[in-house]
């Protein structure tokens, strides 16, 4: 059987932009699956290539399964993914297919790679969760610090965006994805282990072009991840800028929140509420809203307590249409062969090797700035 590229999702916001780039590129073998078959058939329709259409439900697991083979890569898109993700994952690491996702929710990062690992080492399944802005750019910043300085044994990673409008870049799915993890505990990489803290517990500034950058602390692939490519780090650290001079706030908001979670109970209670206060994908920002947006990633490294040794930051395009380009183009990659990693789940560097990792990055326009 030919390897295809399965779009979990594809009706939604950022499964479209998927679906959408991989017909431009001229990529057949796409199957577009998700619970509607009649937005599904819609979508196939408007595209190049007329693709394969197909219902599968994450409320209907044996839907999912029946679909997947060890043939096929799967992109999944259905944030958030603490609500519906969770199906494809385990269903790609059972049958052994590869799999990715735009996930951005540190708890489900965690959970994939602590229960699926073992799975998809025994099936032979190659699973990299948060493959697009969350959380892909930062560590390609990391990669380029630590490749300057491999003495440094800490490195900070920072997100944040950059020109106007950031404030109507944000799709249904990724407001609901934000509200599902708003309380929950978050983690850092912290003297070699991981350990676990709430979101927010943090503010740091990032010194950068244009001047210094705002972040609260949250959890991330970074912290699981790129201890495994640079055995030397002691110390991760991840930021997110999104919240801007409202980071502090952010912090307070988090800090009267995260008591509240670890109540009987609550946890269930505040997803509820969240699941019906934003609905998930309800669409997202115009192309012309996207154009007026780009990505930034900070990430200096250095001795812990001590000087930075090296500092990387980078632009690229606006974070949907980089999430969709890093999806398709990686998924390519594995249904090709191109790149042959060892099962188990991976981040991008372990995936791709860390040349290949810095190639893709050029490729999807995520530049290093002189």
């Amino acid at each position: 059987m030919a390897r295809r590229i399965i779009v979990w999702g594809a009706t939604g916001y950022t499964g479209g932009l998927v679906a959408h780039q991989l017909a431009a590129d001229g990529v057949t073998d796409v199957v577009l699956a998700g619970r509607n078959r009649a937005r599904l058939t819609e979508l196939a329709h408007g595209l190049d290539g007329d693709p394969e259409v197909a219902v599968a439900d994450s409320d209907r697991p044996e839907s999912l399964r029946g679909l997947v083979t060890a043939d096929d890569v799967v992109i999944a898109t259905v944030g958030p993914f603490t609500r519906h993700g969770w199906p494809a994952a385990q269903v790609c690491a059972e049958v052994g297919a590869g799999y990715l996702d735009s996930t951005g929710e540190p708890p489900f990062i965690r959970d994939v790679l602590g229960r699926l690992a073992p799975v998809a080492a025994g099936s032979g399944a190659v699973l990299a969760p948060a493959f697009g802005y969350d959380f892909v750019p930062g560590q390609l910043a990391a990669v380029h610090a630590l490749r300057e300085a491999p003495e440094a044994t800490s490195v900070r990673v920072g997100y944040f965006t950059a020109g106007s409008g950031a404030g109507r870049l944000t799709s249904g799915g990724t407001a609901a994805s934000i509200a599902s993890v708003v309380a929950e505990p978050a983690y850092a990489w912290r003297g070699g282990r991981l350990v676990s803290e709430r979101a927010a517990a943090r503010v740091r500034r990032f010194p950068a072009s244009g001047g210094a950058l705002a972040g609260i602390s949250i959890g991330g692939s970074e912290h699981l991840f790129l201890p495994h490519t640079f055995p030397q780090l002691r110390d991760v650290d991840l930021y997110l800028g999104w919240a801007g001079r409202r980071s502090r706030l952010v912090q307070v908001g988090s800090a009267v929140t995260s008591p509240l979670s670890r109540l009987a109970g609550a946890s269930g209670v505040l997803d509820r509420v969240t699941s019906r206060l934003v609905r998930g994908s309800t669409g997202g920002p115009s192309a012309v809203d996207r154009a007026k947006v780009l990505t930034r990633g900070v990430a200096p490294a250095g001795a812990r307590g001590g000087a930075v040794l090296a500092r990387c930051e980078l632009r690229g395009p606006n974070p949907y249409d980089l999430t969709a380009s890093l999806l398709q183009l990686t998924a390519r990659r594995m249904r090709d062969g191109q790149v042959k990693p060892p099962a188990g789940v991976l981040g991008p560097a372990e995936l791709l090797g860390v040349d290949e990792f810095v190639a893709l990055g050029e490729e999807v326009g995520l530049r290093a700035l002189d």
